[in-house]
């Protein structure tokens, strides 16, 4: 930006995202041989979702006001698991990275053990969250591959080279950032991980028995833990740290979707998994025929490359485990007085 200008970020930004993407589809589609299955594994990839449209529906949050399908994911109001089309047209600078991981895990395990330090490293310097969330797929790799695959040059000579600065980074006034475990209530844990994973993993399971269920449990119980704490401004950590486990769950759902089989009860649990997608894809539609609406207002009229930009999104700051500056604690602090007097 200082040497060409700040007008060059935005093509820079499409067409960094475009190649993330592009990455990380050959890495876990790679199998598919006909066009009509890798459309349909694509499709299922990024409009998979959880049933937010059912949770908001059970809390009457449908009635209490007029929800953005682009915000529906927050039925629950403590937190939420974006679909995969939000998290790279929102935040890929999140979402490439735990792809890119997670993809590497479920194409090349070897690989992935083989420089799994590396790709770790280096995918916290764009998102910690992110890499917390590709942490347990990693070790389930490492598991299987064995510790020793693990000892190459790159994960014992390179990750921690690219560590040293992290270590830096994260010596900063991290620990100012709320954590605690999830003030939510049982019933309200127990629905959310019902409808935004629960089901789709046991449709799966339903769907092919051969399906690799050690990635799929370990996504679910992943997801598990992560509604189960709070860490971030937003519940930053549920937000960023679970796309590693949902793009799992997406690509395991497209498998499941296409694995041929001759028993009429599997050939009905396909049928139910399909629904569950078709229902859990409504609100994404809704918010892409939203968005690609001429009338609709753009985000972008009001967030430019300034110096005040950052005044505006003093809470995504934690999405970073950024340190506070001055004018960011002065921010904070006016605003827990005012959240006080309240």
């Amino acid at each position: 930006a200082r040497v060409l200008g700040a007008a060059a970020l935005i093509p820079t930004m499409y067409v960094w995202t475009v190649l993330g993407t592009c990455l990380a589809l050959l890495l876990c589609l790679r199998e598919m041989r006909r066009w009509q299955h890798l459309l349909l594994a694509t499709l299922v990839f990024f409009f998979f979702s959880g049933l937010d449209l059912v949770g908001a529906w059970f809390l009457q949050n449908l009635t209490r006001e007029p929800l953005s399908p682009h915000w529906l994911q927050w039925w629950v109001g403590w937190g939420q698991i974006a679909p995969n089309l939000y998290g790279i047209t929102w935040v890929p600078q999140h979402a490439l990275p735990a792809w890119l991981g997670t993809c590497l895990v479920f194409a090349q395990r070897c690989l992935a053990v083989q420089y799994g330090a590396v790709v770790l490293a280096a995918v916290a310097l764009w998102s910690p969250f992110a890499a917390i969330g590709l942490m347990p797929f990693y070790l389930y790799a490492l598991c299987k591959e064995g510790w020793h695959a693990a000892l190459t040059l790159p994960n014992l000579a390179l990750a921690p080279l690219l560590l040293v600065p992290l270590l830096f980074y994260f010596r900063s006034d991290a620990g100012s950032i709320p954590f605690a475990t999830s003030q939510a209530s049982l019933f309200s844990s127990a629905l959310f991980a019902l409808l935004e994973f629960g089901v789709a993993t046991l449709f799966i399971l339903l769907c092919n028995s051969r399906a690799d269920r050690g990635l799929l449990f370990t996504s679910f119980l992943s997801l598990v833990v992560l509604v189960s704490v709070r860490f971030g401004e937003l519940n930053d950590l549920l937000m960023r740290g679970s796309i590693a486990a949902v793009s799992v769950l997406a690509l395991l759902s497209g498998r499941a979707l296409l694995h041929e089989c001759s028993s009429p009860r599997t050939r009905f649990s396909k049928g139910l998994l399909a629904l569950y997608l078709l229902v859990a894809a409504l609100p994404v539609i809704a918010a892409l025929v939203r968005s690609v609406n001429p009338s609709t207002p753009r985000m972008a009229e009001h967030h430019r490359f300034t110096d005040s930009s950052s005044l505006a999104a003093e809470p995504w700051r934690a999405q970073y485990l950024a340190r506070p500056d001055a004018r960011t604690r002065l921010y904070l602090r006016a605003r827990h007085s005012q959240q006080s007097s309240r």
